[in-house]
């Protein structure tokens, strides 16, 4: 590609038009004027990469002046509104350029920018890629910028995992005070109160539950007895799978973290218990909590019934 032209080196642009320093390039084939900016760009990027650049262009192509306009850097297409309402800003703009011409392998800073760039002129790819990476559990993105941008663009799912992964993190009360401020009172309450409940959840699985003694079991008057060793053992394993969200998501049964060898050895009273266990769909109460703290901040946070 060929090398951006130095702005510093005047050609007769508009008048009232800087020269980009990131996308001016030498062999441009088209020249936008945004917000003061003059662009010169590859039309054929913006066009493949965006919806709303190709219905533009085949909508206009019979259109003349249009034709005419943006070709040379003395008369650029002068863009004043953004695809989706309210004025187009220069920095917008470079958003759109930057997905065109760094798209390919993005960094963890532009994840933000593809969203946006999604959302403002029709790139689905861009969207879906960002959206991965917003919603993704323990995301690259830090859960206050996911919050940020899903608050910005009204899609809540952008901002939810920003909010667990905010919650089932560090202690909230060492948050920082500025994140604290851009959360809002309300919101932060409202965690506060998820992650002491999720904190006396996991304390409580921590200790395993007596054991369910099966009809005949001859220590089930015994305080102490190899059944209720046995459960502790194994009861490990079982809160490594409870305490873990990834691991709780996709589990089926308590068994899948069992090894087949180390089943063969449970007594019938251990197998008694994690079945009870299991059946009472207890470490789902974490994401019950979720659930519920999630419909307070959507509502805090005034999100559409659409988003």
């Amino acid at each position: 590609m060929a090398n951006i032209t130095d702005p510093s080196v005047s050609n007769g642009f508009a008048e009232g038009f800087t020269p980009s320093s990131k996308f001016f390039y030498d062999d441009a084939s088209i020249f936008f004027g945004v917000d003061g900016i003059l662009y010169g760009v590859h039309l054929s990027r913006l066009t493949q990469k965006f919806r709303f650049f190709s219905t533009f262009f085949n909508r206009d192509s019979k259109d003349m002046g249009m034709v005419a306009q943006g070709k040379t850097p003395q008369a650029p297409i002068q863009l004043l509104f953004a695809p989706k309402g309210g004025p187009l800003t220069h920095q917008e703009f470079d958003v759109v350029c930057q997905s065109s011409y760094f798209y390919e392998k993005p960094s963890i800073d532009e994840l933000s920018t593809l969203l946006y760039v999604g959302e403002l002129y029709g790139d689905a790819s861009a969207t879906k890629l960002a959206e991965k990476a917003f919603s993704k559990f323990r995301s690259p993105l830090p859960p206050i910028v996911r919050i940020r941008h899903g608050r910005a663009l009204d899609r809540f799912p952008l901002a939810e995992s920003g909010y667990i992964d905010l919650a089932s993190g560090s202690d909230l009360r060492l948050l920082p005070p500025e994140q604290v401020t851009e959360l809002g009172l309300k919101v932060y309450s409202t965690l506060l109160r998820f992650q002491a409940k999720a904190d006396a959840y996991r304390l409580y699985l921590v200790h395993p539950p007596q054991p369910s003694h099966v009809p005949g079991c001859k220590y089930a008057s015994f305080a102490q007895s190899p059944c209720a060793e046995q459960l502790w053992t194994f009861w490990s394993m079982v809160t490594r799978v409870l305490l873990h969200p990834e691991r709780r998501e996709h589990l089926i049964t308590f068994w899948s973290v069992i090894e087949e060898a180390d089943r063969k050895t449970l007594l019938p009273c251990t197998v008694a218990t994690i079945e009870a266990v299991s059946a009472s769909n207890v470490y789902l109460y974490e994401d019950y909590l979720f659930i519920e703290a999630l419909k307070e901040i959507r509502k805090l946070d005034g999100f559409s019934a659409t988003s």
